[in-house]
């Protein structure tokens, strides 16, 4: 027999499920904003590898060229047009996140306490701090696709209708990195439903959020590049190295290396490193073309193109088992004496750029990262678990069947975390960690927001 509708909700709620003080929301807040401090105390002025080093005198220079999408370079000159210093990147991308971590804490059932702690878990975890505290597209990617995530789940527990802030971030995300629309589709479709009630208005408003992010990308790349380059080649040719090197027999097309390159000489020099495409390009004596400074001919891409067609489609056992020794290294595994690349400690010089700023706390810094060294070396930090959590979160929805309208953003963020992780099996150069940021940061969150959401709040309580 059910209960009346006014004793279901005057009822003493568990303490699981009661309905949240301001007291609580202050915990979350005050403990988001500590974490922001911290987190920018130890890692300022964060990590800049070459990648970063280029795209920050990109941003400076107003040159801009297409080797990655322009747009986080185009948003640093914006900042730096602002009179903000080099840092003021790393400041927005762990502003960014906080603020999102928060609202995702924020519609978990619990005491106000039990979710900062959960927020703490989640923004501090030493994997976290030292994937975000790389001024990179990863980084940046995974901080705007935490706030889009954040504002979705509080647009659903509130039922605010469409959360238009959250789509604009999901608009950018997807022409942050080239494989990022794969992490934005999954977010997409949750906020489409936002935009009505049958798919008559779903399937549009989907269509319309993926086609605004493709547009976005175009218009900003015709209007500021100024150089262009296809950097494919620089995946293909390390798949056709490895093809090569398992087989013995060279694969790589003539016009792309030297006089006297053989599948041994990839081997003795290690051209061919299992953990990255860099060394391709530097290490052989015959030396490796990628097309980059001096460009192939049209029919030279499309002799290329065939050649790694073939490769995938002939030596289809090889370069599967190529490309799984990519994601293992990616994922953190030691394969054969080879590991990849977990992080990065370095603030790279490129042309005239600045010095780089001082850290505020270097010793604070300094232990943090041998910290983090220290648990990698034990086998206890990497980034394995990140798909394990998306799993998990997909495998007790299907078991709950009804979910609650957070626990969907749960599910849309942990199938995001997947769909991008499986995207690396093909595109990945190297084997570097950094690419699954976004997938690091989402994975716990994604867990808790299926299995702890609150229920969707209604009038007359407080939320």
């Amino acid at each position: 027999m059910h209960a009346p509708a006014h004793e279901a909700t005057t009822a003493s709620p568990s303490l699981a499920d009661r309905t949240p003080s301001r007291g609580d929301g202050a915990w979350v807040a005050a403990t988001a904003l500590i974490g922001l401090i911290a987190s920018l105390i130890v890692l300022y002025p964060g990590q800049y590898p070459f990648d970063s080093a280029y795209q920050f005198w990109q941003a400076r220079t107003g040159t801009y060229l297409n080797l990655s999408p322009v747009t986080m370079p185009l948003l640093w000159s914006l900042l730096l047009g602002l009179g903000a210093g080099p840092a003021a990147l790393l400041v927005l991308n762990l502003a960014m996140m906080w603020s999102g971590l928060a609202l995702c804490a924020y519609v978990l059932r619990g005491p106000g306490w039990a979710r900062a702690a959960f927020l703490v878990a989640c923004g501090a975890a030493p994997l976290v701090l030292v994937q975000m505290a790389h001024v990179l597209t990863d980084a940046h990617l995974a901080a705007v696709l935490v706030l889009a995530t954040g504002l979705l789940a509080r647009a659903a527990h509130r039922d605010t209708g469409v959360p238009w802030l959250a789509m604009g971030l999901l608009v950018y995300a997807a022409a942050i990195r080239h494989n990022a629309f794969l992490a934005v589709v999954p977010l997409a479709m949750l906020a489409a439903s936002h935009a009505g009630v049958s798919w008559r208005t779903r399937v549009p408003a989907f269509a319309a959020l993926i086609g605004a992010g493709f547009a976005f990308s175009a218009t900003v790349d015709r209007l500021v590049v100024e150089e262009r380059v296809t950097t494919w080649p620089t995946v293909a040719l390390w798949d056709l190295a490895a093809v090569s090197v398992a087989t013995n027999d060279l694969k790589l097309p003539s016009f792309t290396h030297g006089p006297g390159m053989t599948a041994d000489e990839l081997r003795e020099t290690r051209a061919f490193d299992p953990a990255s495409n860099t060394h391709l390009f530097t290490r052989s004596r015959s030396g490796i073309g990628a097309g980059l400074s001096k460009p192939f001919r049209d029919d030279q891409y499309a002799e290329l193109a065939a050649a790694w067609r073939d490769v995938v489609l002939d030596h289809t056992g090889d370069w599967f088992m190529h490309r799984q020794r990519t994601m293992l290294l990616m994922l953190g595994y030691r394969i054969q004496g080879h590991a990849g690349i977990a992080w990065f400690e370095e603030r790279a010089a490129y042309r005239d750029n600045p010095p780089w700023p001082d850290a505020i706390a270097p010793t604070a810094q300094a232990r943090l990262y041998a910290f983090a060294q220290t648990l990698r070396a034990h086998r206890l930090l990497d980034a394995r678990l990140a798909p394990l959590l998306a799993l998990a979160a997909l495998g007790v929805a299907v078991m709950q069947r009804r979910f609650s309208p957070v626990a969907r953003v749960g599910i849309a963020a942990a199938a995001s975390s997947l769909l991008y992780t499986a995207s690396f099996f093909v595109l990945a150069p190297g084997a570097e960690m950094r690419y699954l940021t976004w997938p690091i940061v989402i994975g716990l969150v994604a867990l808790a927001l299926v299995i702890v959401a609150r229920p969707r709040a209604t009038p007359g309580r407080t939320a």
